[in-house]
């Protein structure tokens, strides 16, 4: 044996399987021969042969500690011989199936397989392919079925193909597998599902949980300052804090109003690039943002706690018509100049998500009549392939980021139309009370929930959604029968900038 060994350790893997041959004619369940030589037999492309020698050695000696760590090395090598990066599930699953038999022993070998297929999920989901990454994620599960990230993976996959119930499954079987901070973002991604929902009954008792999350943790101890209790005092003051992205604090802006017909005082705090429009809401006393001093308070909040504490009913929330009040600006440009009969859609193409942007080429369905005018609401220009007569009034107010969000909303203001993908610009048209169309993709961000044309949070803005396996062009498609019954019954000779279509 100790020959063999050395021969082995050496690369003469010939003399090497004559000496282990030997040792087994002699002693045919030969713990250490049986071993060496299924791992040579590997070496020499017989995974086969390999895995049958081990088998034969677990079932004379059981799963030691060697064998573990020898099946779960075969198994790895196996899979990567046999299987392409390219491969279908059910491809991986019959390479695999005459491998379990031999692997339900070792927990190392099982934790590869477990690997190759929880594994391959990020790349899926970063390539957006969650059907398949959904899929994946279920053989992980019956794997290692108690295993938190796969579980919540499993659930965001469900999520995004439209299988909430499954999603909202998944999500309690994170929960429960989980340590306290993944708990709390297992309990997090519920109550955005029962946002999405309407099940806005279900906020109260996943709200506890949020900050037990250890991102967000920093809050409970962010400021001296008590957190909002939901009691309304009379000439108390209150701070907002607007939390995560630029249309999430816009959507939230609303809640600034609720506090100052009640009577308080509301300042809030927000990115530097949102502080002047933020001025410009309802019932808002001062804005402030870093480095500014915060004035004394008696109250703070997260600004979709306030969601999460106001609202019950996801027919109607509160403040649902206009709450920016573009007139309050002192800043009037840009302002467009109009000819009789005009009609300006104001339009924004793309995001942040590829899987939300909309082909700039579509909107030319828009153009039903001449005196239609596409004025763009982005920064980034129009891809010159469209062939698309696309005015830009907005790129030198770009340039200010302070008040560039001011400037669109005055251009937004002016437009009778907006076309929109889902982005902040969906809120920024809703919260000034804009005619708005958003095109959204089949399951999209939770805040504009499902099956409905409506939304509770904008009045002025009606939902365009693109169903499963159906292009952009479609959408499009609907919104050029939507506009056209609109312009035939708007047709005067001089329009008002003010009235939408």
């Amino acid at each position: 044996m100790l020959d063999a060994r050395h021969h082995h350790s050496e690369g003469r893997l010939f003399v090497a399987r004559l000496l282990y041959d030997a040792i087994l004619a002699v002693e045919p369940t030969h713990h250490d021969a049986l071993h060496g030589l299924a791992v040579l037999l590997v070496q020499w492309g017989d995974v086969k042969g390999g895995l049958d020698l081990i088998g034969r050695a677990v079932d004379r000696h059981g799963m030691t500690n060697d064998l573990d760590r020898t099946l779960a090395r075969l198994t790895k090598f196996y899979l990567e011989r046999f299987v392409q990066p390219t491969d279908s599930l059910s491809r991986r699953i019959d390479v695999i199936a005459p491998l379990m038999p031999k692997l339900r022993q070792s927990p190392a070998a099982y934790e590869q397989l477990f690997f190759h297929f929880g594994g391959a999920t990020p790349k899926l989901r970063r390539e957006g392919h969650y059907r398949t990454a959904a899929r994946f994620a279920k053989v992980a599960t019956l794997i290692e079925p108690g295993r938190f990230d796969i579980l919540f993976n499993l659930g965001f996959f469900l999520e995004a193909n439209g299988d909430f119930e499954g999603a909202a499954a998944a999500y309690r079987h994170a929960a429960a597998a989980g340590d306290r901070s993944q708990h709390a973002h297992a309990c997090m991604m519920s109550m955005h599902l029962a946002f999405r929902l309407g099940r806005w009954s279900e906020f109260k008792g996943l709200l506890a949980y949020k900050y037990d999350y250890d991102v967000v943790g920093w809050w409970k101890t962010h400021l001296p300052v008590p957190i909002w209790d939901g009691t309304i005092r009379e000439g108390a003051r209150i701070l907002i804090n607007g939390e995560s992205g630029f249309g999430d604090v816009i959507q939230c802006l609303r809640y600034a109003d609720y506090f100052s017909q009640r009577g308080m005082i509301v300042h809030i705090v927000c990115v530097p690039a949102l502080k002047a429009l933020c001025a410009l809401g309802k019932g808002v006393t001062s804005v402030l943002t870093a480095g500014d001093r915060l004035p004394p308070v008696d109250f703070r909040a997260q600004s979709f706690d306030l969601f999460y504490t106001l609202e019950t009913d996801a027919a109607r929330c509160f403040g649902s018509g206009p709450y920016i009040e573009i007139a309050k600006s002192s800043r009037r440009a840009p302002t467009l100049e109009r000819r009789d009969g005009d009609v300006l859609i104001g339009i924004k193409w793309t995001t942040t998500d590829p899987t939300k942007d909309l082909p700039l080429a579509l909107f030319a369905k828009l153009l039903l009549r001449d005196g239609i005018r596409l004025v763009s609401l982005q920064p980034e220009p129009p891809d010159a392939e469209s062939g698309l007569t696309v005015e830009r009034p907005l790129d030198p107010y770009f340039a200010d980021p302070a008040h560039a969000f001011v400037s669109t909303a005055w251009v937004i203001d002016q437009m009778d139309l907006v076309v929109t993908a889902d982005s902040v610009i969906a809120h920024l048209a809703g919260a000034v009370g804009a005619t708005t169309w958003v095109a959204l993709k089949p399951v999209p961000d939770c805040r504009w929930l499902v099956d409905r044309t409506d939304t509770p949070f904008y009045d002025s803005a009606t939902l365009f959604r693109q169903a499963p396996d159906e292009p952009w062009s479609a959408v499009f498609d609907r919104m050029a029968e939507a506009l056209r019954p609109r312009l035939e019954a708007d047709r005067p000779a001089t329009r008002s900038m003010t009235r939408p279509i």
